[in-house]
């Protein structure tokens, strides 16, 4: 299901057809989708990368589907830098900004203001260009809450996971991936936090917007060239069979949502007229780990796969989504994709039977 603009009016799409739009972490996983999408409704796309080497298919992958002169690339080592992306979101009506630290380094020092500094000079750098009109932030749900299955709460859209920054200082802060995550949905939720703080004391020249994904499963764009997302990764190992609790643990039973969904998002948080200074949560379905072990057990009936994980407490957490269903709608993608489509189709990427 992909966006289309058939049934809005002219006045409804902020930005026209052919105009020029950036977008950061091109080559990634979410990034390639949202330029994939601009791509099909007509928009010529700058996707900004850290190496153009290393993103140098994304110019060959876009050309051989969308024709000459359409895509370009940007290279940026250094986001953090003042000034750094000023003339790569130079002449560009709308700014995505997508890419993210996934370092999961443990040293909050370190990556907080990193997270921080590349949000903020992305967005300054576009408030100084005076053509950008539209700027698209991707948040995180991790900055909005930690998943807490089979409690009843209710999240607003002024929900904001505050406790984070003292776990992601504290001494007992764990080690490894759990460490790392907590580091990063601290950073991810000061960064937002900032973002809206600025933007609401210097008033630039573009309507701000912001997208949160819950966790994002779904193919890759080209996964010869980009394998997969790390979510993914791990959900290949449930696949494969593994049945270790730390890949049990990687599922705490909360909200997903699939890419391209997430994507459309971005494109309706861009282009649609009428979605201003909003946070738009990329929240499809629920799921547990039993869940997807059913999907998988039926897609795959020749498969050998771990048993289902007992005492699995549902999420219970009633999240502020119906605006998001709205837009994605307002953009001719009629309802979220299932858990159960999202799945069936990395399963036929991951058998190379995907096109």
């Amino acid at each position: 299901m992909s966006p289309t603009f058939e049934n809005l009016k002219p006045s409804q799409i902020a930005i026209p057809a052919g105009e020029l739009i950036a977008v950061s972490g091109a080559n990634g996983f979410m990034g390639s989708h949202v330029c994939d999408q601009l791509l099909h409704l007509g928009y010529r796309v700058r996707g900004i990368v850290r190496n153009k080497e290393r993103g140098a298919w994304l110019v060959n992958y876009f050309e051989e589907k969308y024709g000459p002169e359409m895509f370009e690339l940007a290279q940026v080592p250094d986001m953090t830098v003042p000034r750094s992306c000023d003339d790569a979101v130079s002449g560009a009506y709308g700014v995505v900004h997508v890419a993210a630290d996934t370092s999961l380094e443990l040293n909050p020092d370190v990556v907080i203001p990193r997270i921080i500094a590349t949000a903020m000079e992305v967005a300054r750098s576009a408030a100084n260009s005076h053509t950008c009109r539209r700027f698209v932030y991707t948040s995180s749900s991790s900055a909005v809450t930690d998943p807490e299955p089979g409690t009843t709460r209710t999240l607003t859209q002024d929900t904001f996971n505050d406790q984070v920054m003292a776990h992601a200082y504290s001494k007992n802060l764990p080690g490894g991936v759990v460490g790392g995550h907590t580091v990063y949905a601290a950073g991810k939720t000061k960064a937002e936090q900032e973002l809206w703080r600025w933007y609401g004391e210097t008033s630039p020249e573009f309507a701000l917007n912001v997208v949160i994904p819950s966790p994002c499963f779904g193919q890759s764009l080209c996964p010869a060239q980009q394998g997969y997302s790390a979510a993914n990764r791990v959900l290949k190992m449930l696949w494969d069979g593994d049945d270790s609790d730390d890949v049990a643990n990687a599922f705490t039973a909360q909200w997903f949502c699939e890419v391209k969904n997430v994507s459309t998002l971005h494109v309706g948080a861009l282009l649609l007229s009428d979605v201003k200074s909003e946070r738009l949560f990329a929240y499809a379905t629920r799921f547990t780990i039993n869940d997807i072990l059913s999907i998988f057990r039926n897609t795959s009936p020749g498969k050998k796969f771990r048993n289902d994980v007992a005492d699995t407490k549902p999420d219970r957490t009633e999240v502020p989504n119906k605006r998001s269903g709205e837009v994605l709608r307002l953009i001719n993608v009629p309802r979220w994709t299932t858990l159960k489509e999202c799945l069936e189709g990395l399963v036929k990427q991951w058998s190379g039977m995907s096109d």
